[in-house]
């Protein structure tokens, strides 16, 4: 089983959990049965949430062979778990599935998020205005100030209004791949970091339960979808064809392969592990009591 579909069993466990304080045994017998069916107790029952915590099996959306009913839907029917079953079914989850995704993918995704999240996205004609439409006598948005620096102040006080959950993650998370997409790196770079933001006040919410891979599973799959087995060089994530995390060998700085270089080179090995120690040692004796 994919590590997004089991944490996406997990999240939506974990919201369900929150709610009422039901014990596993009381949610699998209340809901994990057929609709109009008597309650199986005891040994009898079905262990629906059980399996959830500790497998992270995905919940029955009646299409298992055995059984027809919808596990997410029963429980979200119930008055005390209103609204739990968007934990389940968030686009979010699409994109964590860090498939490969095309230009109009990406940006019927993104529509669909928008739509869903009540947020717009400003046509030519009101991006004009917003840009030039003098207020006072001055323009309502300086004029030199970059597109960037203008997206991300409506970004952030977009953020500020809209509540921290998967949906939002899926809309940045969207917004992010098309502008990556369409090379607008500076937009890229603005939804990346927001993105890591909300991911870690997301992940940090105490009622989530045995989901601490999410931060970092959502991090290589949505913003680092397209290295897939490459993902480094050699570490974590099987052979690649870079040394260390790609976007960390990308932004090292460039110099001439000069004889001063060449000679750097040489002895490369030897310098880091000496400076390493250096640092070892200093941070040992940082650390030492005082007498």
């Amino acid at each position: 089983m994919d590590e997004a579909d089991q944490l996406r069993a997990k999240v939506w466990y974990s919201a369900v959990k929150a709610r009422g304080n039901w014990s596993d045994y009381k949610l699998d017998v209340e809901f994990a049965r057929e609709e109009g069916e008597e309650r199986r107790c005891g040994a009898d029952r079905r262990r629906a949430f059980e399996e959830v915590r500790r497998t992270g099996s995905v919940p029955t959306q009646g299409a298992h062979p055995k059984r027809s009913f919808d596990l997410v839907r029963n429980v979200d029917a119930h008055p005390e778990f209103s609204g739990t079953a968007k934990y389940f079914h968030s686009p979010f989850w699409d994109l964590l599935k860090g498939r490969t995704m095309t230009l109009p993918e990406a940006h019927a995704f993104v529509s669909k998020c928008l739509a869903t999240s009540n947020v717009y996205r400003l046509s030519n004609e009101l991006h004009f205005v917003q840009r030039y439409l003098p207020v006072n006598g001055r323009l309502l948005v300086p004029a030199e100030m970059p597109d960037q620096l203008v997206y991300a102040g409506a970004l952030d006080n977009l953020i500020k209004q809209t509540p921290v959950d998967l949906d939002l993650l899926a809309l940045i998370g969207g917004l992010f791949r098309e502008a990556f997409l369409v090379c607008a790196l500076e937009i890229a770079s603005v939804l990346k970091g927001r993105l890591n933001n909300l991911l870690e006040e997301f992940c940090a919410q105490t009622w989530l339960v045995d989901t601490e891979n999410l931060h970092l599973l959502a991090e290589r799959r949505i913003l680092f979808w397209q290295m897939e087995k490459n993902y480094d060089g050699g570490g974590l994530y099987g052979d690649g064809p870079y040394d260390d995390f790609p976007p960390a060998v990308v932004s090292r700085p460039l110099f001439p392969y000069d004889d001063s270089m060449r000679k750097l080179v040489t002895h490369e090995k030897e310098l880091s592990g000496l400076l390493m120690r250096v640092i070892a040692e200093s941070m040992r004796q940082s650390q030492m009591p005082e007498e």
